[in-house]
């Protein structure tokens, strides 16, 4: 029986993509298609060019975002030109997607801008090596995850989709699942004690191992639960740290929207979707804040603390990055890719006694590697 002929990919198919994340950003330039007989001929080179020219990407339409994604994919697995600063279109790529959100009605822009961006760093991994510093790869059958978490020998995830979306250890035959509304962030708050709080739903849940999930009820989105002094505080999507028990708010973190916060000895840490190269850090002894510029860190996903500073991800290079105890960029390892040894939408990071291990949104992988 012959091979399958592979299915032809048309312009439409990738400009009015239904906006749809779990979706949307699955093809890449280089799939398993073929391009419509269709397909415009256009210059990689005069397309950057006009981009340059442009200057500020406030003024970035989706017309020239939509040129770029259809040049790209007629580029396939060819090498970009080398002529052109690919990393530099796709940092103002990813300063346009971070900067829209505070622009309620420019979702396609970001997308589209987020999506051409990926396509870049991925197309500039091709045919490139992993670090020498990867270990070991744990693909686990969880769709789009969100978050993971090590307890006491089992591996906690998060996952995206409409069916069963907690996952607890995956990768084994006897592993649990069941469905929370739309989790993203897990807060570990003792053995076998678990907070998942999302930027999507209202509120949050609560898990101890053996016992059913309970939810507590708040009118905005719960992005972190934590503990100080042995009272259990929260942080929401506006920014307010409010007390889990009286829920009286204690202080506001300045933020246009908490995307991400973890709480690392006696800080929290909060990434603000909208803003980039900023991380803010709140004493959670007297609820100051200071506003970290992240430099090279487009927009951070997550960080965790190693000996003499810190690990932190950024969503839109595919890099982790280490900065010291003051917050001083250090050095970078990995990139953006599909393959082996490259992390894709790198979502969640934690350190395991000699290794770091970094969970990819796109990838439904786990990959590991030395510190560095």
């Amino acid at each position: 029986m012959g091979k399958a002929a592979l299915p032809i990919l048309y312009p439409s198919d990738v400009i009015d993509s239904v906006l749809d994340s779990l979706e949307y950003y699955s093809r890449f330039p280089g799939g398993e298609f073929v391009l419509s007989a269709d397909w415009p001929s256009l210059s990689l080179v005069d397309i950057s060019k006009r981009i340059f020219d442009m200057g500020n990407v406030g003024v970035w339409s989706e017309d020239i975002l939509d040129t770029l994604t259809l040049a790209l994919f007629e580029n396939g697995t060819n090498g970009l030109p080398s002529d052109v600063d690919w990393s530099g279109i796709a940092d103002k790529l990813s300063i346009l997607y971070i900067k829209r959100f505070k622009d309620s009605k420019s979702r396609k822009v970001r997308m589209k801008a987020q999506r051409a961006n990926y396509y870049i760093r991925a197309m500039l991994a091709f045919g490139a090596m992993p670090s020498g510093n990867i270990v070991d790869e744990l693909k686990i059958d969880v769709d789009h995850p969100w978050d993971f978490n090590y307890d006491n020998g089992n591996l906690i995830v998060i996952g995206s989709g409409t069916a069963e979306n907690v996952f607890i250890n995956p990768q084994r035959k006897d592993g649990a699942s069941f469905r929370l509304d739309k989790p993203t962030q897990i807060s570990k708050l003792g053995d076998g004690i678990f907070a998942f709080g999302s930027p999507y739903s209202n509120g949050w849940h609560e898990l101890t191992f053996g016992k059913r999930p309970v939810h507590y009820q708040h009118t905005r989105p719960v992005i972190l639960v934590f503990e100080r002094n042995g009272e259990q505080f929260c942080v929401d999507i506006d920014g307010l740290i409010f007390s889990k028990t009286s829920r009286d708010i204690v202080s506001r973190i300045p933020v246009h929207i908490a995307w991400r916060a973890r709480c690392i000895n006696k800080y929290i840490f909060v990434s603000d979707l909208s803003t980039p190269q900023t991380l803010v850090k709140v004493d959670i002894d007297n609820w100051s804040c200071t506003v970290i510029n992240t430099g090279p860190v487009l927009l951070a996903n997550d960080l965790c603390s190693t000996q003499g500073g810190f690990y932190v991800i950024d969503k839109m290079q595919g890099h982790v990055f280490y900065f010291d105890e003051e917050f001083k960029f250090v050095s970078k390892d990995l990139s953006f890719g599909l393959g082996y040894g490259f992390i894709s939408d790198p979502i969640s990071i934690c350190t395991v006694d000699s290794h770091i291990h970094i969970l990819s949104w796109l990838g439904d992988r786990i990959t590991i590697m030395k510190k560095f």
